[in-house]
């Protein structure tokens, strides 16, 4: 069967658990809004919701998600935009507020990050909603942690991942016919080529996201991206025929390489990937070792 696609508790904690809340200096210019993570209406599957992001504005929006309303917050700091996160009972009582954890961007001034919750719905089929939620600094590529809560009494942190660069969000995907939905992202790896040694020269922007997929293990998720091959073969089915329809769409070798390694299929798909079989060497030459990085950053 083909995929169907589409942290925070206690204050003082190390992640945004809690609601302790900083602000920069009072002569500090603002910082930029930054970009929403993910579309403002992503294509979730029946049952999750997309919570939208604040605006400044005195009033956030609630959203209905389960048994609770999920807000994300405003922050009533003049001089940052750091929203945070709130959850509410059907009676309008509070039940849950997490912020984002604080750092310092110059001497004296301290700031939080921005925390908000992307998507809302039950993810574990428990009958409860589980936060899928985004934490995150101000500035290109940097920095990115993703947290998955349940509004469990209390609420239970099932995720922390400190993605670092790049705003890929997650999105629930099921790769099974039913128990706990799975979660899909996206991690930047870099291939182990050696340009001095004749073998592709990769930069930032070339760099692929190689899918990472979670799942619901010994009641935490967990990443075992290799555990889902068949899922991604599907994946790679539908992706490769969307491409095909659209004119300006080109594949890029270096992610069908490090896909086709981690469902297992180098060995049938590589004359098709790369045909030049000369081109194909340095592939060919790295596909262990790298085989064994992306096992070691996407879960076995």
């Amino acid at each position: 069967m083909g995929p169907q696609r589409s942290a925070p508790a206690d204050a003082g904690s190390s992640s945004p658990v809690g609601s302790a809340s900083a602000s920069a200096s009072a002569s500090a210019a603002p910082p930029p809004v930054p970009v929403a993570e993910l579309p403002s209406a992503p294509l979730l599957p029946t049952g999750f919701v997309a919570v939208p992001e604040p605006n400044l504005a005195p009033d956030a929006s609630r959203v209905a998600c389960g048994a609770f309303s999920i807000e994300n917050a405003p922050s009533s700091s003049p001089n940052n935009y750091e929203p945070f996160v709130r959850a509410y009972d059907k009676t309008g009582k509070k039940v849950y507020e997490a912020h984002g954890r604080a750092y310092e961007l110059d001497a004296g001034i301290s700031v939080r990050q921005s925390l908000v919750v992307d998507v809302c719905g039950d993810l574990t089929g428990d009958g409860i909603p589980e936060l899928i939620m985004t934490e995150r600094t101000i500035g290109a590529h940097c920095c990115y942690t993703h947290y998955i809560v349940s509004l469990t009494t209390p609420a239970k942190r099932l995720l922390m991942w400190e993605k670092g660069d790049s705003g890929d969000g997650m999105l629930p995907i099921r790769f099974s016919k039913s128990g706990p939905w799975q979660v899909i992202s996206y991690a930047r790896i870099y291939p182990p080529f050696d340009p001095e040694k004749g073998e592709p020269a990769m930069v930032y922007a070339g760099v692929p996201g190689y899918p990472i997929i979670f799942d619901y293990v010994g009641g935490e998720y967990k990443a075992r991206t290799f555990s889902f091959r068949e899922g991604l073969r599907s994946m790679r089915q539908e992706d490769r025929a969307a491409c095909a329809a659209r004119p300006d769409c080109e594949p890029s070798p270096f992610y069908e390489w490090g896909l086709s390694l981690i469902i297992g299929d180098w060995e049938t798909e590589k004359a098709k990937l790369i045909p030049d079989a000369e081109e194909r060497k340095p592939f060919d030459r790295r596909a262990k070792e790298f085989t064994a990085a992306l096992r070691r950053a996407l879960g076995p």
